[in-house]
């Protein structure tokens, strides 16, 4: 499915010992989909970028974060400054349009693959447990959702 993206906004190329700096950070393993990704496209936008929810409702990916700290959307950061907001377990990877956060979900344990969900700010903001919403069971399956009509 990579192969079938066309990306936006490319910034340099990333190596595997900064995405485990990263992995370490959240105490996490990321799916290897995503590690094979991220490596060249963090901080990216794809195309198609539509993300289609169970409901027929739609989402703008608007970009996948940063993993250099001199950006303004690296990943860390987004993560520090919602981490109030977040449920354990709950790591962030891309932004929409609205700057709500598709994430990783790692509450079934972090020694497996996450499932992928959507996290609303404003949601979070009223009530952290009813910001979260499921996407689909994995990162390879979340990149197959991604469709360029809404």
């Amino acid at each position: 499915m990579v192969n079938s993206l066309e990306w936006k906004h490319l910034r340099e190329e990333i190596t595997i010992d900064t995405i485990r700096k990263v992995e370490g950070i959240f105490s996490v393993k990321f799916p290897i989909e995503y590690i094979n990704l991220i490596t060249k496209y963090h901080g990216s936008r794809p195309s198609p970028n539509i993300i289609k929810f169970s409901d027929n409702s739609s989402e703008t990916l608007e970009s996948f974060l940063s993993f250099d700290s001199k950006d303004d959307d690296y990943i860390e950061w987004f993560y520090k400054d919602n981490r109030h907001l977040f449920l354990d377990d709950i790591v962030p990877f891309g932004t929409t349009k609205y700057i709500d956060l598709i994430c990783f979900d790692y509450r079934n344990g972090r020694d497996v693959d996450p499932s992928i969900v959507y996290w609303n700010y404003d949601l979070a903001l009223e009530d952290i447990t009813e910001s979260i919403f499921p996407i689909c069971d994995s990162f390879a399956e979340f990149l197959l959702k991604l469709s360029s009509q809404s």
